[in-house]
């Protein structure tokens, strides 16, 4: 028997674009695909499972927001806020992370296949099981980076 699953899928931009998207993402919606959310407060939000594929990111602000799995394959996150953030498994493939604030965040099973981490700050980040194949790391700080399970935290 095959099943239909709608899915909806909705793109937000302007002023209130993050209020629209906190809005959408409790009824239910998790794709909002080009979006553009420069320079958002969402810190603290919880947004498991979102897709933001080639949204237009920078300067937002994720402090301790939780995104486990969330879909960010080509966004732009330059100078985002990602310290304290879960982003275990979340999907960050050719990805701009340059300038990024990623301080004790979670990133256990995340992929990174070419995205560009440059200057970006990963101290103290969960990395256990991350791919960072073809990931530009040039001038990343690494700073007591947890690479395996005996070194991981209680985050």
């Amino acid at each position: 028997m095959l099943r239909q699953q709608l899915v909806i899928s909705l793109t937000v931009e302007g002023e209130k674009a993050d209020l629209d998207l906190l809005a959408a993402y409790a009824r239910g919606v998790r794709h909002f695909p080009y979006s553009t959310l420069c320079e958002a407060q969402l810190y603290q939000t919880k947004l498991p499972g979102i897709m933001l594929l080639g949204a237009k990111l920078s300067e937002i602000d994720f402090w301790e927001a939780d995104l486990a799995g969330a879909d960010f394959r080509y966004a732009d996150l330059s100078g985002a806020n990602l310290i304290e953030s879960n982003l275990a498994g979340a999907n960050f493939l050719g990805s701009n992370l340059t300038d990024a604030d990623l301080i004790g965040a979670n990133l256990a099973g995340a992929v990174f296949q070419n995205a560009c981490l440059r200057n970006s700050d990963l101290s103290g980040a969960n990395l256990l099981g991350a791919d960072l194949i073809g990931a530009d790391l040039e001038g990343a700080i690494l700073d007591e980076v947890c690479w395996t399970a005996e070194e991981t935290r209680a985050w």
